[in-house]
């Protein structure tokens, strides 16, 4: 083991684990911070063709299938689509990929796989039936009112 010049034993301490985890805990934070302004930037575009009663819930800590939910619901089934049209242009806008679509023709309730976000643009009805919100009630949630 070498030694310091006044004769003290330098401790060989590997230092890789310590920074590869502050760089992992750092990568972490920010795309926590990405997922939640992602989830806010869906909810101001539900809002923008006034989407009703636009929730945000955060499953970080209640399941490993996303980060956020963002759910919001609409009185017609052509202003579902015009909702779900317009969050996947700002998302477009942003360079955001969308994974995957369901509901679209139907338009009763559809979905955005967002990878970290994941949206419901329901009907009335449908959402009222479902009720996601109370399915995933251990989850926080945010109640956003967009409309001006």
């Amino acid at each position: 083991m070498p030694l310091y010049p006044h004769g003290h034993r330098r401790a060989q301490v590997d230092l890789t684990n310590f920074f590869e985890g502050r760089v992992l805990k750092n990568l972490e934070r920010e795309t926590r911070i990405k997922a939640r302004q992602k989830a806010l930037l869906i909810a101001k575009a539900a809002g923008e063709l006034k989407g009703d009663e636009i929730v945000i819930l955060d499953m970080r800590k209640t399941s490993n299938i996303t980060d956020f939910f963002v759910i919001c619901s609409a009185p017609s089934d052509r202003r579902v689509k015009a909702i779900a049209d317009n969050i996947q242009e700002k998302l477009a806008e942003r360079n955001y990929r969308i994974w995957h679509r369901e509901g679209y023709v139907q338009a009763l309730w559809i979905l955005l796989d967002c990878g970290d976000v994941v949206v419901h643009v329901f009907k009335k009805d449908i959402r009222d039936f479902y009720n996601l919100e109370k399915l995933w009630a251990d989850a926080p949630m945010k109640y956003l009112d967009y409309k001006q």
